[in-house]
Parts: structure tokens; C-alpha cells; sequence
């Protein structure tokens, strides 16, 4: 591991989305440098990059060449040369992680920090992209459809890659979604549990209670609503992997159709339940996560999730945010797969181990920052009154 590599792997103090977001028709503003050396016309392609992503605090330069930053930069990314500046230039939403991952681009300095200096950047600007770059971008770049078949290559492509890969960063719980940290000093373990139970609370499940779960992962919450609340417990999935460890997903065009299954499900007393990336108004995932790590991936807004709801007179109950719970998360994950990296180097290659440091480290970066969300929603049938009449039932002990 060389001295770039070192600087992104301390512990937990800085242990999924989050790359960097601009593009080749966002060139025409001014840039604001602090300094700049090299050739002027690679200065001049340095700095309107810069200047794309809002000047935040950074240093970009070509290996051996040209440089440029702005005020105390907090990392330098670097590009192995001119022509590696200028195929990542034509398209840095997906670009950029491609070459992260193949180690034509380097980074010096914490990893979380860049991402979460270029995403404040952005919102700063008001998040929006140039009306031609979105223009071309849907002409170029086409998601992954959740069909029937599209939704279980998608689900195979990111969980069936081996349980063992999992294991190594997931923690005891193998959860691999947002835990709950009562304290900002619990553990992953124990936030993980907290989560659970924090789920368990908020249905007030009642032991002989029937519950359906769709998107089990590796059944541990499954197991643990029937351990600990006595309830019998129908989970379902479509990764291979995980269901025989343990042992749907559905697009936003079908929400209305799973409205419907949830209606059936409920009856007339039942109470639902949802646990979702999501984001603050619609966009699209990030291009390079959703082409190589999480394809047919898509955070939804609580205004068209509200297409599960609303359809079938579905009573919201209560909408909590965790975002910030889930950053923690991740740093504890990133900071248990950098300690196993070596691990994945011999079950993988290097460029896999690349692009998850890169998936893990941007998605910390994303939630801190607010550009993902983390939505629990509790909703039951619009004529049920079997609702709480305070919230103290969610933190009793």
C-alpha cells in the first residue's frame, strides 16, 4: 500500500452515492484558483473543473504537470496525465470513479473529506446541473430497469457476490442497512440491535402477531422480531446468497402496485412499515453507483413514495429521518473493510477494492452532507384507530 493509499485508511475517527457531480458543459464559468504552475492550457482545463464544482477547497493537478487550488485545500486529486484529465472531463459523473477505481486518478488526503468538500460545494450552488448537460446525460446515460427479470440481475449483481465478502465488514448482525446509535459512542453491533428493536417499537408487534417482510437480507431482523416479540415471521427476498444464509424491490412506476399488495396484506388493523434511502426531491442515483456498484438502484423522494400510500387510503403515522445514523454506519462499515482490505485484494483484484472504498467512502459523504436521506415511514389503514396516542412507546426499555 503506497502513502496515498495510507492517508485513507485510519481508524474510526473518519472510517452507500458520492462522487463527484459536474460535467463538460458546466465548463463556461469563471474559475477562482487560489495558485496554478504547469502549462497554461492545462491550468485553464485544471481550473474550469475547479470551478465546476463550486471552488471548494481543493488541489487538482496532472501527475508531473500542471496544478491548481483553491485556498487551503483539505485533499489534492491528481490525474495521471492530460489524457486521463480530458476522457474524465467529457463525463466526471461517471468518469471519475472509473478512474479512481483503475488508479488513473489518486487521491492525497481523507477521502470522506474531498467528497463532503465537493458535495457542500454543490449544494451551496444550489445542487442543479446545467439544462444541456442534463440534456445530454439522458441521451447517453440510461439507468437499469427494474422489470421482473431487471430487478433480480440487479439484486444479484450487488448482493451475490459471496456472503464471505460481507462478512468481513458488516459486523456480527450482517445488517447491511442503517443502524440506530442511541449514543453517538455505540458500537455497530449494538446500534444494529438498537435498530431493530427501534423497528419492533414502532409496530408495537404483540407476541402470536403475523409479519410480512419483504427485502429480508440475511434474516436477521426476521429472527429477531420472532426471538424477542413473538411473532411468526414470512421474509422474502430474491438474492440467492441471502436467502440461503438466512434461510422485493420494486420500481417507483410500480409503488402504486404495491400499494395495493400492502392494502391485501394489512386488512383492516394491520400497520406497515418502510425503511428507504431516500432523497429531499427526485433525482436519479448517482451515475457511477448505480452503473457499477448498485444497478436499478433509486432513493425516492417522500413525494412519490406517497404513490404507495395515497392510491389506497394508507395512513401515514409517523416519517423519521436517520441520515445522520446511517453516515455513522458507514463509517463504522468503511472503517471494518479498510481493516480487511488486504482480505478483499486476494478475493478480488485491487480496482474492487478501489471502487468500494470509493462506494462506502462517497456514500458517508452523502448522508453527512444531506444529498441522501434515510426515511422510516409507519402508515396503516386509513379506518384503523389502532394508532398510539403518544410516541413514549418508542423509547421504553
Amino acid at each position: 500500500m503506497n502513502a496515498v493509499e495510507q492517508s485513507l485508511t485510519k481508524g474510526p475517527e473518519r472510517p452507500p452515492e458520492g462522487v463527484v457531480a459536474t460535467s463538460a458543459a458546466s465548463l463556461v464559468q469563471q474559475p477562482a484558483p487560489a495558485f496554478g504552475e504547469g502549462k497554461r492550457a492545462d491550468r485553464w482545463l485544471l481550473s474550469r473543473m475547479l470551478a465546476s464544482l463550486g471552488s471548494p477547497p481543493l488541489e487538482l493537478a496532472i501527475r508531473n504537470g500542471a496544478r491548481v487550488g483553491v485556498g487551503t485545500p483539505v485533499a489534492r486529486v491528481t490525474f495521471d496525465s492530460r489524457a486521463t484529465m480530458l476522457w474524465v472531463l467529457a463525463d466526471v459523473p461517471l468518469r471519475f470513479g472509473d478512474a479512481y477505481s483503475d488508479g488513473t486518478v489518486k487521491v492525497e488526503g481523507d477521502l470522506v473529506s474531498l467528497l463532503e468538500t465537493v458535495y457542500r460545494a454543490g449544494r451551496r450552488d444550489g445542487g442543479e446541473r446545467d439544462p444541456l448537460a442534463q440534456r445530454v446525460s439522458r441521451v447517453l446515460y440510461r439507468p437499469h430497469l427494474n422489470t421482473l427479470t431487471g430487478s433480480r440481475d440487479n439484486i444479484h449483481h450487488h448482493y451475490d457476490i459471496g456472503n464471505e465478502f460481507y462478512e468481513l465488514w458488516l459486523g456480527s448482525s450482517m445488517a447491511y442497512t442503517c443502524a440506530y446509535y442511541p449514543t453517538p459512542a455505540a458500537t455497530l453491533d449494538e446500534a444494529q440491535v438498537a435498530k431493530m428493536d427501534h423497528v419492533c417499537r414502532k409496530l408495537r408487534l404483540k407476541p402470536g402477531e403475523s409479519v410480512v417482510e419483504a427485502g429480508c437480507g440475511w434474516g436477521m431482523l426476521a429472527m429477531h422480531m420472532a426471538r424477542r416479540y413473538g411473532v411468526r415471521v414470512r421474509a422474502f427476498n430474491i438474492s440467492h446468497e441471502q436467502i440461503a444464509w438466512a434461510r422485493q424491490r420494486a420500481g417507483v412506476k410500480n409503488y402504486t402496485m404495491l400499494g395495493g399488495v400492502v392494502q391485501r396484506c394489512l386488512g383492516g388493523r394491520g400497520r406497515g412499515f418502510i425503511h428507504s434511502i431516500g432523497r429531499n426531491r427526485p433525482a436519479p442515483l448517482q451515475p457511477w453507483i448505480e452503473k457499477r456498484i448498485f444497478p436499478g438502484g433509486y432513493p425516492p423522494a417522500l413525494s412519490e413514495m406517497a404513490r404507495i400510500f395515497e392510491p389506497w387510503d394508507l395512513s401515514i403515522l409517523d416519517v423519521e429521518n436517520l441520515r445522520l445514523h446511517y453516515a455513522q454506519t458507514l463509517r463504522h462499515w468503511l472503517a471494518l473493510f479498510e481493516g480487511a482490505n488486504e482480505r478483499v485484494r486476494s478475493m478480488f483484484d485491487e480496482k474492487f477494492v478501489r471502487m468500494w472504498r470509493l462506494y462506502l467512502a462517497g456514500s458517508v459523504a452523502a448522508f453527512a452532507t444531506g444529498s441522501l436521506q434515510l426515511f422510516q415511514v409507519l402508515f396503516a389503514p386509513g379506518e384503523s384507530n389502532d394508532v398510539p396516542w403518544t410516541r413514549a412507546h418508542l423509547y421504553e426499555r
